[in-house]
C-alpha cells in the first residue's frame, strides 16, 4: 500500500504558520489534507449552524488559496476516527499531523483520544503540536510569561505551498468519505443569523484584512470604545472569531501589531490590544489546565446555591423580553450577527446568573450556540468569574439600566436593534419606565404595549445577589478553599489585574 501522511485540521483552519502541515510536507510523502465535520460534535448542544458556516466558509476559502497547486482539502461529514479506519484500508498511513486539543470540552478531547488511541493500534505515529501560547506544563505564571513572548516572537512557519506533496484520492474512497452530505444550513447559517460580513466574513485572507484595518485605523480608539457598545462594533478588533477557528494564528497577530506599533499614530491603543490577546492567552492556559470548568464550580461551596431553573424567566431572556434596552438590544444583536463586545457578554452573563439567578451551566449551551466565537476556555472562565463560582474573583452584579448610561449614553445601539427606540431620547433609552406617560406616547415607545415592562427589579435581585455571595463565602470553610484556590490557580498578571470583567 502507499505511505502517505495526514494532516488533520480542526481550529487551525489557515495555511501559514501551521506546524502540522509545516513538519507534514519536510516528510516528501503525500500528505492528506483533511478536516472533518464530525457528526457527534456538531450534535453537542454548545454547536450551532453559525460555527459550521464559519468552518464551512473558511475552508472554501483555503480551497481557492490551493487550487492554483492542484492541492486540496478533504471535508467530509464523518466521525475522524471512522475516516482513519476507512482510509487505512486502502494507504498505510504513517503519521497523523495535528494541533492538541487545548483549552477544549471535553467531548472534543474524546475524540481525539478516539483517533488516537486508533493510530496506536495501528502503528501510526500520532504528532501533535501545541497551539501558539499554550503550553502542556508551566510551574507559575512567570514561566508562562516567559515561554508565551518566547512563542510570540519565534518566527511563524513559513509553508511553500507549490513544495508540498498531496494526496488525490480516487473516486470510489472519495466517495465513502462523503457518503453523508453536510447540513445545508451551513452555507447560509441558520435564521435569524445574519453576519456583518464586513466584518466577520470566514477564511485567513479575510482575518488578515481585518487585521490591517485594525492596526491602520480602526484601532485609534480602542481603548475606551472598545467598552462602548455600538462603537465597539467596529473599534475593537473584531478578530476573536478567526482567532477561535484559527483563521490566523495568535503568533501572527501579535507580531503584526508588535511591527506596526513602531510607526503607528496611535501606539498605546496597540499596545493595550496586544495586552488583551496576552489575556486571552493566559485564560485559555487557564482553562487547560483546569478542564473541569466546563461543567463544575470552581469553587465547591456554592454547589446547590441555583437549584431552581427558571425556564419562563430564560425564555423571556433569550426572546429580548426582559423589559430592559440594552439587554434586549445585545440579546438581538448576539442571535443575528453571532458577536458582542466583552462588556455586553458580561452583562448579559450576569443579568441570567445574578439577577435571575439561574444556573450557568444550564444556560451556557445557549449562549455558546450563538457566539460565532466561541471558545470553551474563555467562555467558561467568564461565566464563572461573572456569577461568583470562583471566590477568587469577585462577581459582577452589573444594573443593566445603569450601564446604558455608561457604555450606550446616546441609546445608539439600543435603537439598532429596536425600533420602538427610534424617537427616543438617547439619554431615556435605557431606562424607558422612567419616562412619564406623555413622554412615552411623545415617543411612542409605551412599556406593556409596544416593549415588556421590566421583569425584575435590578436593585432588589442585585442586592438578594451579592449579599447570598457574601453570606456564603464569608464561612469558615469557603475562606479556606478559596486560599487553596489561589495557590493552585496560576496567578492573574499584575497588569491585568480588573480587567476580567472590563
Amino acid at each position: 500500500m502507499e505511505q502517505i501522511n495526514i494532516v488533520w485540521f480542526t481550529n487551525d483552519l489557515r495555511l501559514d504558520d501551521h506546524a502540522p502541515l509545516y513538519y507534514a510536507a519536510q516528510t516528501g510523502l503525500p500528505v492528506l489534507l483533511l478536516y472533518c465535520f464530525d457528526p457527534q460534535l456538531l450534535q453537542h448542544p454548545t454547536f450551532g449552524s453559525r460555527h459550521g458556516w464559519f468552518a464551512l466558509h473558511a475552508l472554501q476559502e483555503m480551497q481557492l488559496q490551493l487550487h492554483p497547486f492542484k492541492h486540496i482539502i478533504y471535508t467530509p461529514h464523518i466521525e475522524i476516527r471512522t475516516a482513519l479506519e476507512l482510509l487505512a484500508d486502502h494507504y498505510q498511513i504513517i503519521n497523523v499531523f495535528l494541533h492538541k486539543p487545548q483549552a477544549a470540552m471535553q467531548h472534543v478531547r474524546q475524540q481525539h483520544y478516539a483517533a488516537q488511541q486508533f493510530c496506536r493500534q495501528k502503528n501510526i505515529q500520532w504528532q501533535a503540536f501545541n497551539h501558539a501560547g499554550l503550553f502542556d506544563e508551566v510551574s507559575g505564571t512567570p514561566d508562562w510569561e516567559a515561554k508565551w513572548k518566547t512563542d510570540m516572537l519565534q518566527m511563524p512557519y513559513s509553508i511553500h505551498l507549490p513544495d508540498i506533496t498531496t494526496l488525490k484520492l480516487p473516486t470510489a474512497i472519495s466517495a465513502a468519505l462523503y457518503a453523508r452530505a453536510i447540513p445545508k444550513e451551513f452555507k447560509k447559517g441558520e435564521k435569524p443569523f445574519l453576519p456583518d460580513t464586513t466584518l466577520q466574513t470566514p477564511g485567513p485572507a479575510n482575518a488578515a484584512r481585518l487585521l490591517d484595518s485594525f492596526v491602520q485605523n480602526r484601532a485609534s480608539g480602542y481603548r475606551s470604545l472598545r467598552k462602548q457598545a455600538f462603537a465597539a462594533q467596529t473599534a475593537s478588533g473584531r478578530l476573536s472569531a478567526h482567532l477561535a477557528f484559527g483563521n490566523i494564528s495568535v503568533r501572527q497577530v501579535y507580531r503584526r501589531i508588535r511591527q506596526a506599533r513602531a510607526t503607528s499614530a496611535f501606539p498605546s491603543e496597540l499596545t493595550a490590544f496586544a495586552d488583551m490577546l496576552k489575556l486571552r492567552s493566559f485564560c485559555l492556559q487557564q482553562f487547560n489546565l483546569h478542564p473541569n470548568l466546563e461543567y463544575e464550580n470552581l469553587n465547591y461551596v456554592v454547589n446547590g446555591i441555583r437549584i431552581k431553573w427558571n425556564e419562563t424567566q430564560f425564555e423571556k431572556f433569550t426572546e429580548a423580553k426582559t423589559g430592559f434596552p440594552l439587554t434586549d438590544a445585545a440579546v438581538l444583536c448576539l442571535k443575528q450577527t453571532g458577536y458582542l463586545n466583552h462588556r455586553l457578554r458580561a452583562l448579559l452573563a450576569s443579568f441570567v446568573t445574578l439577577h435571575l439567578w439561574l444556573d450557568w451551566r444550564k444556560a451556557a449551551p445557549w449562549f455558546a450556540r450563538h457566539m460565532t466565537d466561541f471558545e470553551p476556555g474563555i467562555f467558561y472562565w467568564y461565566m464563572q468569574i461573572i456569577s461568583g463560582c470562583t471566590g477568587v474573583f469577585p462577581a459582577w452584579v452589573a444594573n443593566p439600566a445603569r450601564e446604558a448610561r455608561k457604555i450606550d449614553p446616546n441609546g445608539l445601539f439600543i435603537k439598532q436593534w429596536l425600533p420602538q427606540f427610534m424617537q427616543v431620547p438617547g439619554a431615556l433609552c435605557g431606562n424607558p419606565q422612567a419616562m412619564s406617560a406623555l413622554e412615552q406616547k411623545m415617543y411612542h415607545c409605551e412599556p406593556g404595549k409596544n416593549y415588556p415592562f421590566m421583569m425584575i427589579s435590578p436593585e432588589t435581585t442585585g442586592e438578594f445577589a451579592a449579599t447570598e455571595l457574601q453570606r456564603i463565602y464569608s464561612k469558615h470553610i469557603a475562606v479556606k478553599e478559596t486560599a487553596r484556590l489561589q495557590k493552585l490557580l496560576l496567578p492573574l498578571p499584575a497588569r491585568f489585574a480588573g480587567k476580567y470583567t472590563q
